[in-house]
């Protein structure tokens, strides 16, 4: 689906679930009163598709403070169709590992605030300076939560 806002993607967000796209390329400079970047804010608060993979798209270059997330990489334009199809494979594929890195800290202590927060952990190792800790996806939980009942 093309859609040329920002106010045009803020309101596709209210889709039904099973609608979801896998990827969303973004231009920064869109048509609207709003930008890329309000699209972007607004995904990101979206709880269905805050880990949907995103592109930003632009021919503008990356502000001073932007910083790519593991969900989200930024290609300038002019690129070619084999570096978009790169980065998109790239990021569908990673999608599959929700891994955190946090720096060297109790490891009990950083389990239990995630565990606080709503975040289930499927696992944490550790190491000399840092605690890499994979998250269970919803879906993970669903199945575990499907077992449990089956038995």
């Amino acid at each position: 689906m093309q859609l040329r806002s920002a106010e045009e993607g803020i309101l596709s967000l209210q889709r039904k679930p099973g609608e979801r796209p896998l990827l969303f390329i973004v231009d920064i400079l869109l048509e609207g009163a709003k930008t890329g970047w309000d699209f972007l804010a607004e995904l990101y608060r979206h709880p269905v598709y805050a880990q949907t993979p995103v592109i930003v798209s632009t021919a503008l270059e990356a502000p001073h403070d932007y910083h790519e997330k593991e969900v989200e990489k930024y290609l300038k334009k002019p690129f070619t169709m084999e570096r978009l199809v790169d980065v998109a494979k790239h990021l569908l594929e990673s999608r599959s590992h929700h891994a955190y890195i946090f720096p060297a800290q109790d490891k009990e202590f950083l389990s239990s605030a995630l565990e606080r927060s709503g975040i289930q952990i499927s696992d944490m190792k550790e190491n000399l300076d840092m605690i890499e800790v994979e998250i269970k996806r919803s879906h993970d939980t669903q199945d575990t939560d499907a077992e449990a009942e089956a038995e």
